[in-house]
């Protein structure tokens, strides 16, 4: 997985980010390619021929897609207990439900999108607190995570989740489901965006120009273990991950997921 740069965003690996959270140095611990290493060990045993079967649904690739998180889930907490990884917990390993949802999705509508190599997936059983937005390469497995806000209709109340999903224009709320996300561009006060158009009924009204949903960059996003701000409904992410992560994201498979859905 992946946070990235100096303040934590684009880039890194887990291995990078578990060494920033620790405040930059190896010290007394791992060195940086030590904790690379064994990261890249994990996850090179899921092939890229794995990632077509987990898609597909096949039973034996989603066991050991399961065992992947579970060997991530142990190393970060063997780095944590080390201090190399910070208590927000911005190392985290992905969602494996919500990983397994966006491929279930991908084998449905993933032919709607001309780039294949990258994937985006919106977790949101999760705080916006957490990195719980995820760029993967579904090429190498490398997963970029990343904080993100979502619509203020979804989270009346400004508890850090979203509970509301809707595509009713003007009610602010995040959407659920797959979506297609147009080239990426440079908007309106220079939030560098893309726009979503949804695959299924539940979505289908997000990339109507009156409704407008993106992704795109906001300064009351960043990656610090605190709560977000709210959006009018997209998906906001740091301004670091604006020239960067985003671009890869364009005409790519989108999914937004929530475990009630």
């Amino acid at each position: 997985g992946a946070l990235g740069g100096g303040a934590i965003g684009v880039g890194m690996t887990m291995a990078d980010m578990a060494l920033q959270a620790a405040g930059g140095g190896t010290g007394g611990g791992k060195t940086q390619s030590q904790i690379d290493y064994e990261y890249d060990q994990v996850y090179s045993q899921f092939t890229e021929q794995d990632y077509q079967d987990l898609a597909d649904g096949k039973a034996e690739a989603k066991a050991k897609w399961e065992d992947i998180q579970t060997q991530l889930d142990a190393l970060n907490n063997s780095f944590a207990n080390s201090n190399k990884v910070s208590a927000s917990g911005m190392a985290g390993s992905a969602s494996s439900d919500a990983i397994t949802a966006a491929n279930e999705a991908f084998a449905k509508y993933g032919s709607a999108a001309s780039n294949q190599r990258y994937m985006g997936v919106m977790d949101y059983s999760k705080s916006s607190s957490e990195p719980r937005f995820m760029i993967i390469d579904r090429e190498t497995g490398k997963i970029t995570y990343t904080q993100a806000a979502h619509g203020k209709g979804s989270d009346p109340n400004n508890t850090g989740y979203a509970t509301n999903f809707s595509d009713v224009k003007g009610q602010n709320t995040s959407e659920l489901g797959a979506f297609v996300a147009t080239p990426y561009y440079s908007g309106s006060m220079g939030k560098n965006a893309l726009s979503l158009d949804g695959l299924e009924d539940s979505n289908k009204n997000a990339g109507n120009t009156s409704n407008g949903k993106a992704i795109h960059t906001s300064d009351y996003v960043q990656n610090n273990g605190q709560q977000c701000g709210r959006s009018l409904g997209c998906i906001a992410v740091p301004n670091s991950m604006g020239d960067t992560a985003l671009t890869k994201l364009s005409n790519a498979f989108i999914y937004s997921y929530y475990p009630q859905k």
